[in-house]
């Protein structure tokens, strides 16, 4: 896909989708993936400065945190899937897919958190986020020393992150922390950053 291409939400679900699924099924082998929503984020000039207005995009998500609570997961694989409770036990993987839209990308990268390093019991609280028209939970996460965090310096459009934030064969896994970042060497001709999350299940 072009560039220009990602602006359109048909464009991205009818090529963006099938690409990304293939690459998924060659690499991790599941049997099944539902896509269940793309999110596509573009920097205001302000951000974090709120302008008051609302954006015309998604901002940096700048609160660290995991997208899904084990109870949200499969609420959502229903609602949303329309996923039948006798299939629960096939979904195994709840990922995220997240990349540039331009690059090298110095302006706000994405990072993620070693899970191994997160204590899962005093590290997380779940949190629910209220829409006009739904609601969800994901977990808020306290930092704490042992934690171990990680981004890709200049990332390219070209190079994918794929972080679990779900795993239900790992009952104290509750998911990868991650959350965007302001680089202290960011500097003022730097682009600003654009990216696509893709949020997926994963069934084997």
């Amino acid at each position: 896909m072009q560039y220009a291409d990602f602006d359109s939400d048909e464009m991205v679900e009818k090529i963006y989708y099938p690409e990304l699924k293939a690459l998924l099924r060659s690499r991790f082998k599941p049997r099944r993936i539902e896509i269940l929503e793309h999110i596509i984020r573009k920097r205001h000039p302000s951000y974090p400065i709120a302008t008051g207005k609302d954006y015309d995009f998604q901002q940096p998500a700048s609160i660290v945190h995991i997208n899904y609570t084990p109870a949200a997961t499969l609420s959502l694989a229903k609602s949303k899937l329309g996923i039948n409770p006798e299939e629960f036990s096939q979904l195994r993987t709840v990922n995220s897919v997240w990349k540039p839209l331009k690059g090298p990308l110095m302006d706000w990268p994405l990072s993620i958190c070693n899970a191994e390093t997160v204590d899962h019991i005093n590290d997380l609280t779940p949190c629910e986020i209220v829409g006009r028209a739904e609601y969800t939970e994901n977990f808020q996460v306290y930092h704490n020393l042992s934690q171990e965090w990680h981004y890709l310096s200049g990332q390219l459009p070209s190079e994918l992150m794929v972080f679990q934030q779900s795993d239900t064969a790992q009952h104290d896994f509750k998911g990868v922390p991650h959350a965007g970042f302001r680089h202290p060497d960011t500097r003022q001709e730097d682009d600003a950053p654009e990216s696509i999350e893709v949020r997926l299940f994963m069934f084997y």
